[in-house]
């Protein structure tokens, strides 16, 4: 029988898994983890990397961050107040040196670098930190606190500059402002947040008392922390008490947005008669004009502001302007505000569907004339004339997000613009280690609204936002190598000023979504490293980790025996401990803190069940597959062979995605033609790419870029089917 080529190019359809594997198109995967399609070809997931990597220690410069002192002349620091109490897996700092906060006490003598003198002492019943022990190289050092509280807000300030915005930033207590070389908190005298850590944090720019006064109005939904606004030109905060009528006042909302010049806030709690009253449907609208020297602006004693109630006990879930129009969520039905030109009564509610809604506040992204956003039933786009669902191949995806643990609050939004792509983190009941419902979001859906693909990453990132770096990178000041890149020299990523997305995590660490890196950023911490059974315990809060993943280990301080290796994971112990195997490893010298630990992700990528002569009624013989890669160094994958549907692999081989020595001219090529040689043979074939064990723990491999741009299988047909 004479052989077929069949080729498998562009790529384009994703993850489908609305109907069976054989029916999806040729170039749709049944499974698509961490990689995905991009401009007809498939590709590794996007990487990241720590915010300032030209500093000695990134991460440190990357963690939200409250400066409590500075060091005297000695390297030394009395006891000092701490605007928290302190907990089991925070860290201080004075310049390099770091002290880990690894077990509870009274008084905790902190872990500080292997060479240095210096010793921390922190106070739990007294809240205070301080440091001994006279390291001179240490002396005049800026003090630093790391509360480690998950990030709950990345928002944009927009400032009076072009393309030059700045970046406030939130966890569940303190506020925090980028500047160059680190985060420092934003004061608000000795009070602080109180919101829990399913409250994250809206904000919008609006001005203040006159237009050039520009002001940050941010709210978080919890009743106790109000309304309040950032002054940029003095540093400060302030919550003002707004009146609606009488003596009742506005106690906070879920949504603050700026619309036909005024502001407005969405799904209120208002003290009515002194009584707290949560008012889920209704909108407050300010007077156009000054929002700070009059508490009345919301008023409608005085016709400054007033409110509009929706005619539906529906909750106000989200909403987001396009094409000057206000598109509100509820729960199952969308509407518009429409703006009327009435100064007496501006606004009016029009329903735009009656079925579908949303149900998280913060996964609505906007992206070209749709909003979209993620509802009980589908993920739906509003254009502001209908809603339609646009997760047709993935319908079932949606009920993964659990309700348990404030989930739905949990899920979170952003538009990649540089990779054309939207990115939702969120929490998935079947990823739940022990049985224990995830309280963090554990994966990442990621979205090509171009061709309208999907896939899954798996990853821990509570929020996202967008940031200007204001210095110039060059590739001296970076953690990274040219091999770690996929990116030029003069890259966009790398310039000032250039708007990135940033996301944050459970432990405070914020860094750049980069989608031409190949690894991801040591965004977790070590707390503790202890041996209670034969093998390396490592304590880590919040870890979100599986049996069976993979980490790497670096920056430990004083037994730095697990640094720059790759291991995988053997035991969960809990949310906060993990177990590796390392038998040679010993507790002598001690662990002194500073280990971070990265995530390796793994590649695994099932195709659909290919059957090129389904019409012809016989099976399908291959003898090869030709890959069209593009070249790395030294990457590689593990292609599995499965025929008939069977769940066993048939073959199983090494596909090498670098030159080979005996081809020179694939040295000068950018991409390659690599053929796989098989005997299998069914009435079906399918494909699985992924990293091997061995190949997650080789560190040259999972640094490599992986980018498939086609497949050719050559076939012939093989006998009758069973029953033909």
């Amino acid at each position: 029988m004479a052989r077929q080529r069949f080729i498998i190019a562009p790529i384009e359809t994703g993850l489908q898994d609305n109907v069976k594997p054989w029916l999806i198109p040729d170039d749709a995967f049944k499974t698509l983890k961490n990689a995905y399609v991009y401009r007809g070809r498939l590709r590794k997931r996007f990487g990241s990397r720590l915010l300032d990597e030209s500093v000695e220690t990134p991460q440190l410069a990357s963690r939200l961050r409250i400066k409590i002192g500075v060091t005297n002349g000695s390297g030394n620091l009395g006891a000092t107040a701490l605007p928290m109490t302190p907990v089991v897996g925070q860290l201080f700092s004075a310049d390099d040196v770091i002290f880990t906060v690894y077990q509870n006490g009274s008084t905790l003598v902190g872990r500080a670098g292997s060479t240095t003198t210096a010793t921390g002492t922190v106070s739990f019943g007294g809240a205070t930190f301080a440091i001994g022990g006279s390291d001179a190289t240490i002396a005049g050092a800026d003090v630093y606190f790391y509360p480690a509280l998950p990030v709950m807000g990345l928002l944009t300030l927009e400032t009076n500059e072009i393309n030059d915005d700045g970046i406030l930033g939130f966890d569940t207590m303190f506020a925090y402002t980028y500047v160059s070389g680190g985060w420092e908190r934003l004061a608000l005298g000795t009070s602080t947040w109180t919101g829990d850590d399913s409250q994250f944090f809206w904000g919008t720019t609006y001005y203040g008392t006159v237009f050039s006064d520009p002001r940050f109005f941010v709210v978080n939904y919890n009743v106790g922390d109000g309304v309040r606004n950032y002054n940029p030109a003095t540093f400060t905060w302030a919550t003002v008490t707004y009146v609606t009528t009488g003596t009742d006042t506005i106690q906070t909302a879920r949504m603050v947005i700026i619309f036909k010049n005024r502001l407005l806030l969405l799904n209120t709690w208002e003290l009515v008669s002194a009584v707290s009253t949560a008012f889920p449907g209704r909108i407050r609208y300010s007077q156009i004009g000054d929002l700070i020297s009059a508490a009345n602006t919301f008023s409608e004693a005085n016709g400054r502001g007033g409110f509009l109630d929706a005619p539906t006990k529906e909750v106000i879930v989200s909403a987001r302007i396009i094409k000057d129009r206000l598109i509100i969520f509820f729960e199952r039905s969308t509407w518009e505000l429409v703006y009327q030109g009435d100064q007496i009564s501006p606004f009016a509610f029009q329903k735009i569907d009656s079925e579908l809604g949303a149900e998280s506040t913060f996964a609505s992204v906007i992206f070209g004339t749709d909003i979209v956003g993620v509802g009980n039933v589908g993920i739906h786009a509003c254009n502001g004339a209908y809603v339609q669902r646009i997760d047709d191949k993935i319908p079932n995806l949606v009920f993964e997000v659990h309700n348990l643990n404030s989930g739905v609050e949990r899920v979170y939004g952003v538009r990649d613009f540089e990779s054309e792509m939207i990115y939702w983190t969120f929490p998935d009941t079947s990823r739940n280690p022990n049985n224990v419902t995830p309280r963090y979001p554990n994966q990442i859906l990621v979205f090509n609204y171009r061709n309208g693909s999907w896939s899954i990453n798996d990853d821990t990132i509570t929020c996202f936002g967008y940031f200007q770096q204001q210095d110039l990178i060059i590739w001296s000041s970076i953690a990274q190598t040219w091999e770690d890149y996929d990116e030029k020299w003069n890259s966009g990523d790398f310039q000032a000023l250039t708007r990135q997305v940033i996301a944050g995590n459970q432990e405070g660490f914020t860094f750049f979504v980069n989608i031409n890196l190949a690894r991801n950023a040591p965004a977790l911490q070590i707390t503790q490293l202890s041996v209670p059974v034969s093998r390396p315990r490592l304590t880590i809060i919040d870890h979100n980790f599986l049996v069976g993943e993979f980490i790497r280990i670096e920056d430990c301080i004083g037994n730095t025996y697990l640094n720059d290796k790759n291991y995988e994971i053997v035991q969960v112990v809990d949310k906060d401990n993990i177990e590796i195997i390392e038998p040679a490893f010993s507790l002598s010298p001690a662990y002194k803190g500073g280990g971070t630990v990265t995530r390796i992700s793994q590649i695994d990528i099932w195709t659909k069940d290919y059957d090129f002569f389904v019409k012809e009624g016989t099976g399908v013989f291959i003898p090869r597959v030709d890959f069209l890669v593009d070249r790395s160094e030294n990457g590689q994958v593990t292609i599995d062979l499965f025929t008939a549907s069977s769940s066993n692999s048939s073959e199983s081989f090494i596909l090498e995605t670098s030159p080979y020595a005996l081809y020179p001219n694939e040295a000068s090529q950018t991409r390659l033609w690599h053929p796989v040689y098989t005997q299998s043979q069914g009435d079906t074939v399918q494909l699985r790419i992924y990293l091997s064990t061995a190949q997650m723990l080789d560190f040259e491999v999972i640094l490599a870029d992986f980018q498939l741009n086609a497949m050719v299988f050559h076939a012939q047909e093989n006998g009758i089917r069973l029953g033909g």
